[in-house]
């Protein structure tokens, strides 16, 4: 059985320099983070999880339906932080078919338009994903080796496309080609797994607060530190504005959860395997940092 022992937050960059010198901690720890590339030096992609990057907003009761998306593409972000974005702003940006960096209202892009960019930029961490599904808009990645969200429990083929970096020409071509009725089924899916991309402020059945925590529970069994490594930690941070139990059995896996005390606060997950010990994992919704779980042997001394 597993038993957390100690939660500590810690900062996207400090997170990369200080857990690299700690190998311990880098190799037995689940990094939760925005940041999912492979080739980020910490990422170990069968290992950590990749969390949805959410901002906070009211939900949209009624997408608008594919008939009334009268733009092929939508794009909008920093053309400097990337060659790719730089390319396809030269490629595209003439293009009356699609919306690439246009003046109007970001909301409004993802509303009239069938497909929606995400491309990388300075990093790979970025809402515009969640933003696409929380629209109706079906995400295009044009982001080579990135680690998608929840990307063990959901089909990303069903309701998303991708494309490699160096097809970035061939784009319009590429969306063109998409049968309607494959259209129509993304679509349909996408309407279907937006639930899995909204954090609330008291967690909801299937959200992304759930559905991570679902995550670390699948990965419950691959990690292990030594006995040596917990000597310095020993207090469990016990303010926490929401806690929720996860109860591991032959029966199946159940999640109670206690009110938020405010909304944008840091969650706080308890998961007990077998109903003999806990595990307590630490996510934030807006992902602007990243947090590290430990978990050992209850039973070491």
């Amino acid at each position: 059985m597993a038993e957390i022992d100690h939660i500590r937050r810690l900062n996207n960059f400090d997170l990369r320099e200080a857990a690299s010198k700690h190998r311990e901690l880098l190799n037995n720890a689940i990094q939760v983070t925005c940041s999912s590339s492979y080739f980020q030096r910490l990422y170990i992609s069968h290992k950590d999880v990749g969390l949805p990057q959410v901002w906070p907003r009211q939900p949209e009761p009624l997408l608008n339906p594919p008939d009334e998306r009268d733009r092929l593409v939508f794009f909008a972000g920093r053309m400097q932080n990337a060659r790719v974005r730089q390319e396809l702003l030269a490629l595209w940006g003439n293009d009356t078919s699609m919306d690439i960096n246009p003046s109007f209202p970001y909301e409004q892009g993802f509303r009239r338009s069938k497909y929606c960019l995400h491309v990388k930029g300075y990093e790979v961490n970025t809402a515009r994903i969640s933003d696409a599904i929380h629209y109706g808009c079906i995400p295009v990645l044009i982001s080579n080796y990135y680690d998608l969200p929840l990307a063990n429990v959901l089909d990303w083929s069903k309701f998303s496309i991708t494309i490699h970096e160096a097809d970035v020409v061939f784009l319009k071509r590429i969306l063109l080609a998409v049968p309607g009725p494959m259209y129509l089924s993304m679509y349909q899916n996408l309407e279907i797994v937006r639930k899995h991309f909204a954090w609330n402020t008291n967690p909801g059945n299937y959200d992304s607060f759930y559905m991570t925590a679902y995550q670390l529970w699948l990965r419950r069994g691959l990690h292990r530190l030594s006995r040596s490594f917990f000597q310095d930690f020993r207090h469990i941070k016990k303010d926490a504005p929401i806690r929720t139990y996860i109860d591991a059995n032959s029966d199946g896996l159940s999640i109670a959860a206690h009110p938020a005390a405010r909304a944008g606060a840091t969650f706080h997950v308890a998961i007990s395997i077998g109903g003999t010990s806990s595990t307590v994992y630490t996510m934030h919704p807006q992902c602007d940092s990243s947090f590290m779980v430990t978990v050992h042997d209850p039973t070491a001394k």
